[in-house]
């Protein structure tokens, strides 16, 4: 019998971006398991890059309800435009003490009501609803508080009061009665919850340790299969040797350690080897202004191409014929805990990865256990650059891409196919 459950996500297709992978896919997969989502999510989010290939993915038969998303964002975008610092200003300071749990609690209130009819129309006996924003999880409390008989499993793809990217939130400072209250709200939602899956052990790790409970499993992120179905036998290319990383650049994820290592490097090199050198990097990235500042003191700018965010399977597509993917994730003691959503689709893809994380973390582990690249400590130049230098001569002797397909240990990549992931999530939904 095929069992029905109320998928709440705020982020999904034609939205784009990493935030929405783990939704689509486990909506996408929990379809062959027996079970039938129906999906709640917003119309558009304009602060979000569009994805018409990811919306290709949904399936054909799947209910999606598009509810109006009341981002208080959105509208403090609107007094940027009109450069009026000073109103900005003003509602950031109100705001840094009114709204919690994030800006998406007005998509919240206004549409709980409506989403508790759907519930009882559907005859929903399970909802699933995933963070963040931490708000998608304010539906499932007060959906538990009405129904009583009803079932909730609350993902968490992000930690959230042991958040330390909550630091560098500029628009909504992560302050003291902030934190407070994000506290008991969280507490709530553990033990309101039936179930909690996260996306890394270290969420899963501080949860049972600060709540005392047993209802936690970690299901990580991982690769689609069926992305990599399309994707050509890569081409071998001695013209350039080209370097890239995908994904957003934000806060503490930066690329200076890899530029800095990176310009020691091109001073190694021939005048004539310098014009076989490509890095690109695509996708959304803050502080753009001063990193190409930076590229240009370091004279590295013509080698340097900064690209928006393009479609998820084109993007997969142009990664497949790169000779090094990079990965950036700082070395502090959280991050230690932290995968980041594309490390399994680098992990897939045929394409030695230069990772730039804490060498005893999660990332590393993964990296080593599947021998898909070279671990180096994030603050690492000299270790980076030398990295590098061995690659780029590896690659001269066409030997790079050899070395790396003979040693790759299929067996680890495997265990993170979405599908059978999903199945995890599958198997606890049945449970209830």
């Amino acid at each position: 019998m095929t069992k029905k459950v109320l998928v709440i996500s705020y982020y999904f297709p034609p939205t784009g971006g990493a935030g929405v992978q783990r939704t689509l896919k486990f909506v996408k997969y929990l379809i062959g398991y027996d079970i039938e989502p129906i999906v709640i999510t917003i119309e558009k989010d304009l602060n979000q890059p569009d994805d018409k290939e990811l919306l290709e993915e949904v399936p054909s038969t799947l209910k999606i309800i598009r509810t109006t998303n009341y981002n208080f964002i959105g509208f403090l975008d609107y007094f940027k435009k009109l450069r009026l610092t000073n109103i900005i200003n003003k509602i950031n300071f109100i705001f840094n003490l009114l709204i919690t749990p994030d800006a998406m609690l007005f998509w919240y209130f206004f549409n709980r009501k409506n989403i508790l009819e759907i519930v009882k129309k559907e005859n929903i006996d399970t909802i699933y609803t995933t963070s963040s924003p931490y708000s998608s999880h304010l539906f499932g409390l007060y959906l538990k508080r009405k129904l009583k008989k009803i079932n909730w499993i609350s993902d968490f793809r992000d930690a959230w009061t042991d958040n330390p990217s909550n630091h560098y939130n500029k628009l909504f400072k992560y302050n003291f009665v902030r934190r407070l209250i994000d506290k008991s709200l969280e507490k709530k939602i553990i033990y309101s919850s039936d179930f909690v899956i996260t996306a890394a052990e270290i969420i899963s790790e501080y949860f049972i340790k600060t709540y005392k409970t047993d209802k936690i499993q970690t299901i990580t992120n991982g690769y689609d299969e069926s992305d990599f179905a399309a994707i050509p036998v890569k081409e071998i290319n001695l013209e350039k040797f080209r370097i890239m990383h995908f994904g957003s650049l934000f806060s503490n994820y930066h690329p200076m350690n890899f530029l800095n290592a990176f310009a020691d490097f091109i001073e190694t090199l021939s005048k004539e080897e310098k014009n076989k050198i490509e890095v690109n990097f695509y996708g959304r990235m803050k502080n753009h202004s001063s990193i190409l500042d930076f590229c240009n003191e370091k004279n590295i700018q013509k080698y340097i191409e900064f690209s928006d965010y393009i479609p998820h399977k084109t993007m997969l597509n142009k990664a497949a014929n790169y000779d090094l993917t990079l990965l950036f994730i700082p070395s502090d003691e959280f991050n230690k805990g932290v995968y980041t959503g594309k490390l399994f689709e680098l992990i897939r893809l045929n394409v030695p990865i230069l990772a730039m994380v804490h060498p005893d973390g999660v990332a590393a582990n993964i990296i080593r256990n599947t021998k898909t690249g070279y671990v180096y400590d994030f603050e690492d130049v000299s270790g980076i650059k030398s990295q590098i230098s061995e690659c780029y001569r590896n690659w001269k002797e066409s030997k790079l891409y050899s070395e790396y397909s003979s040693q790759k240990n299929w067996d680890e990549v495997k265990q993170y196919d979405r599908k059978i992931l999903t199945e995890k999530l599958a198997d606890k939904i049945k449970s209830f």
